[in-house]
């Protein structure tokens, strides 16, 4: 049985809030990236007990630079994941004080008699996607600071999960079709807003802002409801995770600049995403002519292109040796510690 989804939260006995990172873990600790420290002159948080966001931006460099952080301060939440050939955060079992679920955490919202003015919006988000989508509300959880239940009312945004192959069909349909209407409940991002989620893409990753207003105009998980920024993030039920921690072996093999052509887009809206693809043109390095996928660990790349598109990656080769299917397979993975930020996927 898989214990740890992506987006759910742990909380450790030092006082870190965590994010889980994917659905492959060492059978004694949780793969996870820091999130918030305790901090008395943080702007999260209720009473005497603040928390700050340590996570100064969603980008590599950034979770690099938290992992320093745990270094410094405790050495057992850092390890060389040596299936993946990778130093990664991870939160030992016997650190883990709270283990957090986005649907529990929904649940109990939905249930309460009283709910600040987030919580509200977060209830109303949910019950207009899953009325609309056809989704039962289950399906749903709620992430991010109000999942930790740190989260301010008057600026936090809306983190939702949505669980399951089929309701995230279902949801990413209906938030097409209502994002392209512009109506007055949901909406995309406009103006200022646009502008300064571009530059701060721009600012964090190796694309102009151009690129990343491109990349927006692709997204179906990110928008304003009620004056409310959120996201949605896609989360895989477990019969739909075909593997395990230990199942797989990854190890590096170079890196290369190659253009690709999208062949099936299906798998690239979880995290990781996986977009099965064709080798159009190598523009730097050596990579296989055999490489089958494009995984990103960037959410920003997650969901965005389509079958057809033609797209020009920076990444790492990475050679997967899949031990229970006795084969061994390619890939092109963005967002790797290797590279630290400089890699990227540019729509052409």
């Amino acid at each position: 049985m898989l214990e740890f989804f992506d987006h759910d939260y742990i909380a450790s006995k030092d006082g870190f809030i965590f994010c889980v990172l994917g659905y492959e873990h060492p059978k004694d600790a949780a793969v996870a990236y820091l999130k918030y420290i305790e901090s008395s002159s943080g702007k999260w948080g209720f009473g005497k007990r603040r928390f700050e966001r340590r996570l100064r931006a969603y980008s590599v460099p950034a979770v690099l630079d938290t992992i320093n952080f745990l270094r410094e301060r405790n050495s057992r939440y850092v390890r060389l994941l040596e299936l993946w050939g990778i130093e990664m955060s991870v939160v030992p079992r016997n650190l883990i004080s709270q283990h957090l679920r986005p649907q529990n955490r929904l649940a109990e919202i939905m249930e309460a008699q009283h709910r600040d003015k987030l919580e509200e919006l977060v209830v109303q988000l949910v019950e207009l996607l899953s009325k609309e989508a056809g989704v039962e509300a289950r399906r749903f959880g709620v992430t991010g600071s109000v999942l930790a239940g740190i989260h301010n009312p008057s600026f936090s945004d809306i983190d939702l999960t949505v669980h399951g192959k089929v309701a995230v069909e279902r949801v990413a349909a209906t938030l097409r079709e209502l994002l392209s209407e512009e109506g007055l409940l949901v909406r995309r991002f406009s103006g200022s807003e646009l502008r300064s989620w571009c530059a701060d893409k721009a600012k964090t990753h190796p694309i102009s802002e151009r690129d990343a207003k491109r990349l927006y105009e692709r997204m179906w998980n990110r928008g304003v409801f009620r004056g409310r920024m959120f996201s949605v993030h896609p989360i895989r039920g477990e019969e739909e995770v075909g593997w395990r921690y230990g199942d797989r072996v990854y190890r590096a093999k170079g890196f290369a600049k190659v253009v690709l052509r999208v062949v099936d887009d299906s798998e690239s809206s979880y995290l990781p995403g996986d977009y099965l693809v064709d080798v159009v043109e190598v523009l730097e390095g050596s990579p296989p002519e055999d490489l089958r996928t494009l995984t990103t660990f960037e959410g920003l790349y997650g969901g965005v292109f389509e079958e057809g598109d033609l797209v020009e990656v920076f990444g790492k080769v990475e050679e997967v040796a899949d031990l229970r299917r006795n084969e061994v397979f390619y890939r092109l993975v963005v967002g790797s510690p290797e590279l630290a930020g400089r890699d990227y996927v540019k729509l052409i």
